[in-house]
């Protein structure tokens, strides 16, 4: 691979780096429960955790949903970069594809491109609520919880 190849994948790399980065803080900020799809219980508390769970686990029948916000915040991101740095993320993007995949708009590869990127961080990214959803956790702490409200309305009752 030439210097300059090299330089340019470096560039689209670090532009890509930041706007995955960007989007997923956006995810985290999704908290509302009407963003939520894993429940009340599941303990997680963003979007950006329920991603991340189902990219270390399995993908829930509603991932078209959490696709399509992850491709909707990278497009706005994308929308607000100097043209030039658009042009270098799908021109790197466009010789990154396999070969025999569908042609998509110059847009289209930029977005996959920085998709594939936070799907890699979600694949590796934790924390506690993760680890105890992925353990199972959860569940035991609002069986317990059951079994002190029980207690405390007997205790009154």
């Amino acid at each position: 691979m030439d210097q300059e190849f090299r330089l340019l994948l470096d560039l689209s790399k670090y532009h890509i780096d930041q706007i995955s980065n960007k989007v997923i803080k956006e995810l985290i900020g999704l908290k509302d429960e009407i963003y939520l799809l894993s429940g009340d219980d599941s303990g997680l508390k963003n979007m950006w955790e329920e991603i991340c769970v189902q990219e270390q686990q399995e993908r829930s029948y509603e991932w078209e949903a959490y696709e399509a916000t992850i491709e909707n915040f990278i497009g706005t991101e994308l929308e607000g970069l100097p043209q030039p740095v658009n042009n270098l993320i799908i021109y790197i993007a466009k010789i990154e594809v396999e070969e025999g995949r569908e042609q998509l708009s110059d847009t289209e590869y930029a977005v996959k491109e920085v998709l594939a990127d936070i799907l890699a961080k979600a694949e590796f990214y934790t924390n506690r609520n993760i680890e105890r959803f992925l353990e199972g956790d959860f569940e035991e702490d609002e069986e317990e919880d059951e079994e002190e409200n029980d207690d405390q309305n007997e205790d009154q009752g």
